[in-house]
This record gives structure tokens, sequence and C-alpha cells, in this order.
């Protein structure tokens, strides 16, 4: 897992084995296998929630947003291949500013940016150097699901987007946290994976022929 470019996790056979030998000893290669590439599901999915609910502690967006920002990969399950999962982000991890509340008023464009602050509008000039209209207010404007402005030195209008939330990653601990995390939640999923594919049944304990089919190949792709 390294900053910026993203949280990255693989296992080959070999991997797998040293890491879980007590399950090994249990299960065969083909069914740990499988049972590891759930755990990898589980482990991503668990990890955006956690930076979705840190983000979220500072800026004023909804968890939706934010997840959709970070791109999640699943592992395919290929007989020979590793076991690949990633969580990476879009950009800077800069959100479009539509996705801060943003409201047309009449004297311009209202945002809600951060959750220390109230809701104001969108002035010119800044990093964004955003034009003035006539009466001295921001040319910005809400416009096909997007805020838009007229800047200096572009002759068409852009949209504009909110601060990069890459700061979160920033903060003391939180990359230390997230491996601590990764590593304990992936191991515990693994265990209850592979007892969920010993006896018969999916993640989250559904059970279904096309999992029971799985099971006995040791995965839908192995």
């Amino acid at each position: 897992m390294d900053f910026p470019t993203g949280m990255h996790m693989t296992f080959n056979d070999a991997g797998i084995l040293r890491r879980w030998p007590a399950l090994a000893e249990q299960a065969s290669p083909s069914r740990l296998r499988y049972a590891v590439k759930l755990g990898i599901d589980r482990t991503l999915v668990h990890l955006r929630k956690i930076i979705a609910v840190g983000i979220r502690e500072t800026y004023h967006i909804k968890s939706a947003a934010v997840k959709n920002a970070v791109i999640m990969r699943k592992p395919v399950n290929r007989k020979g291949a590793e076991l690949a999962g990633s969580l990476t982000y879009v950009s800077r991890l800069s959100l479009p500013l539509i996705s801060y509340g943003a409201k047309q008023r009449k004297k311009g464009v209202s945002v809600r940016i951060l959750k220390t602050h109230g809701t104001r509008l969108v002035t010119p000039g800044g990093d964004k150097k955003i034009m003035k209209t006539a009466k001295d207010r921001a040319a910005v404007w809400i416009a096909k699901g997007h805020v838009m402005a007229r800047v200096e030195d572009k002759d068409h209008p852009v949209i504009l987007y909110g601060p990069s939330l890459l700061s979160y990653f920033t903060r003391p601990g939180i990359w230390k946290m997230l491996r601590v995390e990764a590593y304990e939640f992936m191991h515990q999923r693994v265990e209850h994976e592979t007892e969920a594919v010993l006896a018969g049944f999916g993640s989250g304990g559904k059970h279904s022929g096309k999992t029971r089919r799985a099971m006995m190949s040791g995965g839908p792709d192995a």
C-alpha cells in the first residue's frame, strides 16, 4: 500500500500457503485460493468504507460520491495467475463542485465544502481564477449537472472541482491504520470464507447452484 498510487493487495499460490498454512491443511489449493479471492473482495469493500467515513468527517459530501471516486478493482481468479486487487482514485481525488450541495442562487452558486463551515457563495478570483460579472459576482452557474465557470486564460467555460481529498491520507497515522486494518481484516475474512467454502456456502453465507458449482471447482475461474 503506497501513497499516492493507491492500495494494492496481491497474492500468489506460494504466498497463500505461507500466509495461511493451517487453512491449507483443511482446504484444497483451489478452494483456499477461492476463499482468498473472496477475502480480498470483502477487504477492499471494508477499506473503501473506512476511507469514505474518514473523508466525510471533514468534507460535506455524500458517501456515494466518495466511493465512486475511489475505484475498486477486485481480483480475477485464474488458475496460476496472481490474485490482485486494488483501490485507486480518480485524478487527485477531486470531486466535481456540484458534489458539495451546489445550488443556483440569484447572486451565483452556493456550496458547502467543509463541515466546519456553512454554505457560501462561490467567489471570483482565487487559485481557479474565476472571472467577475458586470455586478462583481463570480461568473459561475449550474448547467448539465456541473458547476460551470468562466476563468482567465480559457476561451470556454470549465467545470469546477472541489479540493483534493488526498489530504485525508496525509493525516498522521492514517496509512499505518489502513495497513493494520487491511492485514487483520483480511486474515479473519479468509478464515471465514474458507469455512464457508468447506461448508458449501459462498461469501456472506448465501447458497446457490452457481455457488455450489464454484465450490466444486475451487472457484468460478479456477
